[in-house]
């Protein structure tokens, strides 16, 4: 499966475009949940939440330890070792995810 193709295909198909939003955190919040779930739907995996304020219920009790972190940065580090990811990619993926984080308040 061509993840990339697909998730560029959605983006052009569903712009981001955060001019004119009175709450932009909240914007981004539901623009991210609509493209999860268009990702689950295509690959026919069951929705897990329905609604924004679900998956902020769910993962306000959610706590992310030390040793899961340590296991993303493992993960991502064999990644690029392994060559599946380039360096520049993956510090580009850094970038974004730490923008959005700001951005939906993670």
């Amino acid at each position: 499966m061509d993840c990339q193709r697909h998730a560029k295909a959605y983006l052009l198909a569903n712009k981001f475009d955060p001019r004119n939003r009175p709450d932009l955190r909240l914007y981004s919040q539901t623009y991210l949940f609509r493209f999860h779930n268009a990702v689950r739907t295509m690959l026919g995996k069951p929705l897990l939440f329905n609604t924004v304020e679900e998956v902020k219920l769910y993962y306000a009790s959610q706590v992310f330890s030390a040793a899961e972190n340590t296991n993303l940065a493992q993960t991502l580090s064999s990644g690029v070792q392994l060559r599946y990811v380039s360096r520049d990619a993956l510090t580009m993926w850094n970038t974004h995810v730490s923008r959005l984080r700001s951005i939906i308040g993670v």
